[in-house]
């Protein structure tokens, strides 16, 4: 495993004690920053010192430092680089260089990584590559190994991951322990395969929604001691006061800061920190990233100094990463000068050098060609309308998507029959939905109904379908839903909105369905093109894919659509679409 007390870049003996002498000033430092007040994170004050860096690292900060190359940041304030606590790289649909310069220029210097969209994927073989691409990017990424590939039992991925798998990726030195244990029903029940994966890392992150009282004390006490998917103050509050670090989340599809934040007082809000989960290119490049937690937190009340410790120090010791997160000697020098009143990120110093000004990365980095091994990964059954068909029963059972979150509701709908067969039916939001496997395997098909998408007309598909990543398309026609699973086949992945047989808005996504190695602002327009056209005809949803894409996920209340069919998480049993 690697050592947490490093860095990417290796820190020698010799670079030790070069940082020891520019310390004890016998040497001048690489780079002085001057006139500027940073944050201390352990004391919670704003100190005005000058810092010295040498070797990439923190060497002193003193009223004086001689620097061979300076600085000025009067009028900043500085602190340490952000901390993603938690991210799926994969959903920015970014291949990792433009992942990294993206992050940096939003002074996001370290993220904590779980791949376990590329693990659904592609398995082990597609884990390493991402390992691979992301030792040459400036960007720090810690990995967490997946622990539910797939998510579940109800679920058909392109690959497993079991004790051998993830003691492969455990012996990587990026990789830091086990990633979120989302299968926290096989946890309470004991299953021996999560058990097994269980006591392969002491360092597990968490996945529970809504667990509270005697089940979530169970979940902890075996060791699972942070959550990303608290949706509520009392849940937080309870979860803190048992000894979970929360991870307050602000992604695409979810977005739980503002209902959490009151969670927080002087007792409590050193148990919190940032992340983004699942965040999409567009929004990254529109609002950003860890920084805009950041600034809502402060215009909702939060302490200046709380929040953007909450979003570097926090963050590093939930992980155990224990040379970054502050601006002390010994430390890696990733440090953020911002502006003390909007908290904009204006210049991003990483590893000592400079690599962002005036809020735009000025690192140049090559962009390696894409592994073919990630390509061509969507692999269809041959499909006809009459996969399409869902029989008549008096009353059935729908899929209930809610904006902005990623739970869904169950809902008892009556759509019209013809000829004993379902129809979607756009007048009362009941659309016919199906999950189709892609990875060319077993070729099932599952079907169902969704309420909530909205739509009036067409239909939209997409390969980004968590965490399995199958194809899921809802429709108002199931021609127009076939037309869209056949030129997502065409393409090898992506997210796509037809109408009358013709391709209203598009994002190709070749690199494993996930992601391109297209320029962000291209990514960005497609996406931005996509939520416009699916509001244009009739959906309702601030993000109609981003909530689309947990429409398979099985781990997720209530109700979720697989591939075998719709699946009542708690219950934990696939239903017949008749049952209410």
């Amino acid at each position: 495993m690697k050592d947490s007390d490093t860095c990417h870049t290796s820190v020698t003996l010799s670079s030790r004690r070069r940082v020891l002498r520019t310390a004890l000033g016998r040497e001048r430092a690489d780079l002085a920053l001057e006139n500027g007040r940073f944050l201390n994170v352990f004391t919670g004050k704003l100190e005005r010192r000058n810092i010295g860096i040498a070797e990439g690292l923190i060497a002193c900060i003193d009223d004086k430092v001689d620097g061979k190359k300076k600085i000025d940041v009067d009028g900043m304030l500085l602190v340490p680089g952000f901390i993603d606590a938690h991210i799926h790289l994969e959903t920015a649909h970014l291949w990792l260089p433009e992942i990294s310069r993206l992050m940096l220029e939003h002074g996001v210097t370290t993220v904590v990584a779980d791949p376990h969209e590329m693990a659904n994927i592609r398995g082990l073989e597609g884990v390493k590559t991402m390992i691979d691409a992301s030792r040459q990017v400036m960007l720090d990424v810690w990995f967490k190994t997946p622990s539910c590939v797939p998510a579940s039992g109800f679920e058909e991925a392109g690959a497993r991951f079991d004790t051998e798998e993830i003691n492969e990726l455990l012996r990587q030195p990026e990789v830091i322990g086990l990633a979120e244990m989302m299968n926290y029903p096989g946890v309470l029940a004991q299953d021996p395969q999560v058990w097994e994966k269980l006591g392969l890392s002491a360092n597990v992150d968490g996945h529970a929604p809504g667990l509270t009282g005697k089940d979530l004390q169970a979940y902890i006490a075996v060791g699972i001691r942070n959550d990303h998917e608290t949706t509520s103050a009392d849940e937080a509050r309870e979860k803190i006061a048992r000894g979970m670090r929360i991870f307050i989340r602000e992604g695409s599809a979810a977005r739980n800061l503002e209902t959490l934040l009151p969670a927080l007082d002087d007792a409590t809000w050193h148990r919190a920190c940032f992340c983004t989960d699942d965040l999409s290119a567009s929004d990254l490049l529109e609002r950003g990233s860890i920084d805009f937690s950041v600034r809502q937190a402060v215009k909702k009340g939060l302490p200046t100094e709380q929040a953007l410790t909450m979003a570097s120090w926090n963050t590093a010791q939930a992980h155990g990463l224990r040379n970054v997160g502050a601006i002390a000697p010994g430390y890696a020098a990733d440090i953020l000068a911002i502006d003390p009143q909007t908290l904009e990120v204006r210049k991003v110093i990483k590893r000592g050098k400079l690599v962002v000004e005036d809020g735009q990365c000025i690192l140049e980095q090559e962009t390696p060609d894409v592994p073919s091994r990630l390509l061509n990964t969507v692999h269809l059954p041959s499909m006809s309308a009459d996969d399409l068909r869902i029989p008549c029963y008096q009353k059935h059972r729908a899929i209930g998507l809610i904006d902005g979150q990623i739970l869904t509701s169950a809902e008892t709908v009556e759509p019209p029959c013809v000829s004993g067969l379902i129809q979607s039916d756009p007048r009362t939001d009941i659309l016919k939905a199906a999950v189709i496997e892609r990875h060319g395997k077993s070729g099932n098909i599952g079907l169902g109904l969704v309420k909530g998408l909205g739509i009036k007309e067409g239909a939209v598909a997409t390969t980004v379908a968590h965490d399995a990543h199958n194809l899921v398309v809802v429709g108002t026609s199931d021609q127009d839903m076939l037309y869209a699973v056949n030129r997502l086949a065409d393409t090898g992945g992506g997210q796509i909105l037809i109408r009358d047989g013709k391709v209203i808005a598009r994002l190709d996504l070749p690199i494993a369905g996930l992601m391109t190695a297209a320029p962000a602002s291209q990514v960005a327009k497609s996406i931005h093109d996509l939520r416009i056209r699916t509001r244009e005809l009739g959906s309702a949803l601030s993000d109609p894919f981003a909530t689309l894409s947990f429409l398979a996920l099985s781990v997720l209340p209530k109700l979720r659509l697989t591939t075998q069919g719709v699946l009542d998480v708690e219950q934990w049993k696939i239903l017949n679409i008749g049952d209410t």
